[in-house]
């Protein structure tokens, strides 16, 4: 069955009416139905279903479709996540590729997985004597009730390093999911043991894997360990409360950011259910574009030692290239970080009005270390001159002179050094410092090699969405198809890749032609019928895959693209990147010939072994048949 029938099917079985009214109250009007829109905040109802059509529409804020769109837009999911949802509950069958088929049973497979050894821990840490210390650290350490340990399944994986193989023996679950899953190490020596287990959910609130606090006190153990990247877990792609407390920052318009996962619990005990955590990383732009459906705002909170304040300017300057609207929650001095001032009070929602817009804030600050230390304050200013630059031009004007007019400075003198320190060379600088996207710093800080790949392929792709004619120049699409098949944790990448080179090889003769010089000339290019075209392929890629979605929405908005020169320095940087992962593409050929030299080594020596054996016996049967014949003979 086409998709397209399977569409009409769903929207004949579905009732757009009883759907729409599981999250508005609908009132009938003649032949229609109306409510107050769940999309915009409104006092007079502008939003209408009409049944006879299975068609939804708000005149206020223009938003309108079938019962599919709704489902998206009211769930922030994907088109493809929105069908097979409706899917499943009108009771048809989507039709998949048998590619496709194979890996959602095998993404099921491995959820399923998940939440049994989820479930495992939680029980271990509800009910066991070894528990009792891991139930110390959280209900009087961390202050969380048993009703919060309940909602986030918060675990416990005993210090027995023989528990998770015993445990999954009687679960039937075998060696190799384990190490896929992360449980086991490839020496099979467990890696979450006598530590305190968090769930990680994603968007479903399927669990997709754990970030575990040990309760060691050894220096030489981390203290947190998440799950490493698999089929199912993207921590790149995750922040930790989000499945929780989607629908309030969907409804209030604000997602508050933080640090830590408890801080995430915490806030949620305490009625404060806007808030969400990377997973142990810095922000990525992922995770920018995954908080982009559902708010605009970004309120930070993060801990006020110095490590929290620079993961803090990073994420405002990411932020800021994603057009959106960073806000600051204060956190007194006196505090640590969010968890910390949060266990003072009974009820944290308040915290909410307490958001500060992120450059009213730093223009206070400017002020003050004006008058107190002169030195940090020059610093300071040309931070901030940096993140104002990512603003857009509008913007940007009305921060100068707002900025000239709080710290007392001639608005001329603060144009001029505006202009000074974010000349292109000064802002590629400041995009690698503030944000850390570009490869070339990437490079020197990644210890993961996994991670240094992915960023590498993530720049690649992203130069192909933005400048597709240079990067076919430089680069043999076979082999990035192998590096792709080869390096990335992720499949989507190749599938990515793959539907690019489809679209743009037709029209490679046409790009060659063009005559882009500058970002202007490129800009123009970017608004012809081609690239309409392109954002019209983009989006049907979209829809068939919601990982593709995140994907393609880093790629596409790095901001290390954006302020390359278009010349020599991005030729040279495309070069680069070839090259390392082609580097990296020998190195694990070359690996991978080793081992089967080795392993055919081997079969021969097993192969000759067997031979001298045979060898032997056939030599002993000719001994044996030798003395019958002398015997015989003597006869």
């Amino acid at each position: 069955m086409r998709t397209l029938s399977v569409i009409d099917e769903i929207k004949q079985k579905i009732d757009i009416v009883e759907v729409v009214s599981r999250y508005v109250q609908l009132k009938k009007v003649g032949q229609n139905y109306r409510a107050l829109c769940p999309f915009h905040a409104e006092k007079t109802p502008s939003f209408f279903v009409n049944p006879a059509l299975g068609i939804f529409k708000c005149f206020g804020c223009q938003k309108g479709g079938d019962v599919i769109r709704f489902v998206q837009e009211i769930e922030h999911i994907s088109f493809k996540e929105a069908l097979e949802k409706l899917a499943k509950e009108a009771g048809v069958t989507i039709r998949f590729s048998k590619e496709e088929t194979k890996l959602h049973k095998e993404r099921k497979r491995l959820l399923n997985i998940n939440k049994l050894l989820a479930e495992a821990f939680h029980r271990v840490f509800l009910y066991t004597k070894e528990a009792q210390k891991a139930r110390e650290y959280v209900y009087k350490k961390r202050k969380l009730t048993k009703e919060t340990v309940k909602e986030f399944k918060i675990g416990y994986a005993p210090a027995s390093k023989e528990f998770i193989k015993d445990l999954a023996q009687k679960l039937k679950i075998g060696t190799k999911d384990l190490i896929t899953l992360g449980f086991l190490s490839e020496d099979l020596k467990p890696k979450f043991f006598n530590r305190v287990m968090f769930p990680i959910f994603d968007l479903q609130k399927n669990i997709v894997g754990f970030t575990a606090r040990t309760l060691s006190q050894r220096d030489d153990i981390a203290k947190y360990l998440n799950t490493p990247e698999n089929l199912v877990f993207h921590k790149r792609m995750l922040l930790f409360g989000l499945s929780h407390n989607k629908q309030e920052i969907s409804r209030d318009k604000l997602a508050i950011l933080t640090e830590g996962t408890v801080d995430v619990i915490t806030a949620y005990q305490k009625n404060l259910k806007n808030v969400v955590a990377p997973l142990g990383t810095s922000l990525t732009t992922m995770q920018v574009n995954l908080l982009k459906r559902f708010t605009q705002n970004i309120a930070f909170a993060f801990d006020n030692d110095e490590a929290g304040q620079k993961a803090f300017v990073r994420a405002v300057a990411l932020v800021l290239t994603q057009d959106m609207v960073p806000y600051v929650i204060p956190i007194p001095q006196q505090y640590k970080d969010l968890d910390e001032y949060l266990r003072e009070t009974d009820d944290a929602s308040f915290l909410k009005e307490q958001k500060i817009e992120f450059f009213k804030y730093a223009f206070l600050r400017l002020k003050e270390y004006k008058s107190k230390e002169y030195a940090v304050f020059e610093e300071e200013l040309d931070t901030l001159l940096n993140l104002i630059a990512l603003a857009n031009p509008i913007r940007q004007k009305l921060l100068l002179e707002q900025l000239a007019k709080e710290i007392e400075f001639d608005q001329s003198d603060i144009k001029h050094r505006f202009e000074k320190i974010t000349t292109e060379k000064s802002l590629q600088e400041t995009y690698q410092r503030l944000v850390s996207q570009a490869p070339t710093t990437s490079f020197k800080k990644t210890t993961d090699h996994s991670e240094k790949t992915e960023t590498l392929i993530q720049t690649l792709l992203g130069l192909l969405v933005k400048f597709p004619s240079l990067v076919f120049e430089l680069v043999e699409p076979k082999f990035l198809i192998n590096a792709l098949s080869k390096f990335s944790p992720q499949k989507h990448y190749s599938t990515l890749f793959n539907g690019l080179l489809d679209f743009w090889k037709p029209h490679l003769k046409t790009l060659r032609t063009l005559d882009i010089k500058t970002l202007e000339d490129l800009h123009h290019f970017f608004e012809s019928k081609l690239t309409e075209e392109f954002r019209g392929y983009l989006q049907k890629l979209q829809q068939k895959d919601q990982e593709l979605e995140e994907i393609l929405a880093t790629v596409a908005n790095l901001p290390y693209i954006a302020i390359l020169d278009f010349n020599k320095k991005l030729a040279k940087d495309v070069k680069l990147i070839n090259l390392r992962l082609l580097k990296q593409y020998i190195t694990q050929e070359l690996k991978s010939i080793a081992i089967k030299i080795d392993e055919a080594e081997q079969k021969e020596k097993k192969l000759t072994k067997k031979l001298n054996t045979k060898l032997r016996k056939l030599n002993k049967t000719l001994t044996k048949l030798g003395k019958i014949y002398n015997d015989l003979f003597k006869e």
